[in-house]
């Protein structure tokens, strides 16, 4: 059997997409599966789904969002969630986790709670819709810290998400590559 994608962080963010969209004989869904594939670029992704109803889609998609709590421990799959879901709740769900996890690594550096979960909230806000409140110069002035010491935090955060981002995608590849959700990978 041809998995179903490429990579599993192809098959999180695909998830993802399609969670957001109501499932029902008379929904959107085959329409939200064809804007999901765009997103995540259909055209050189890999995508296979092999004759699956956009129900059994979507029944798919729910197994692979459920493994990020089933398999993952509870701030990798805030890694996974706060870049990837569109459910703004669960969002600062995520964000609040990922910075309470974080919190004892920037002890010094970041003191203030509400700092941190707005640096980790700005970490996950693409560029493009960060507004100029989240501009580094702004939270400076509102929690009245350097400027110098937030541009210090965001890198250590930056790496930080990156690996645990890193290390959740690797922690669910063997099960989605044994459910042939993904392709495994060539030694």
């Amino acid at each position: 059997m041809q998995p179903i994608f490429r990579d599993t962080s192809q098959a999180v963010h695909f998830a993802f997409v399609i969670e957001q969209y109501p499932v029902g004989p008379r929904s959107s869904l085959a329409s939200a599966v064809r804007a999901a594939m765009l997103e995540v670029g259909e055209s050189r992704s890999g995508i296979d789904f092999g004759g699956l109803s956009p129900l059994e889609i979507h029944a798919e998609c729910q197994r692979i969002t459920k493994a990020l709590n089933d398999r993952l421990q509870r701030h990798e799959a805030a890694a996974l969630i706060a870049k990837f879901s569109h459910d703004q709740q669960q969002k600062d769900v995520a964000i609040k986790n990922i910075a309470t996890h974080i919190a004892p690594a920037l002890l010094g550096a970041i003191n203030d709670r509400q700092l941190l979960f707005k640096v980790v909230e700005r970490h996950y806000i693409p560029d493009d819709q960060r507004g100029p409140q989240w501009s580094l110069r702004a939270l400076a002035t509102e929690f009245k810290v350097s400027k110098d010491r937030l541009h210090r935090v965001t890198k250590v955060l930056e790496q930080y998400a990156q690996q645990l981002e890193i290390l959740a995608l690797s922690n669910l590849r063997r099960a989605f590559e044994e459910q042939e959700l993904v392709g495994a990978l060539l030694s």
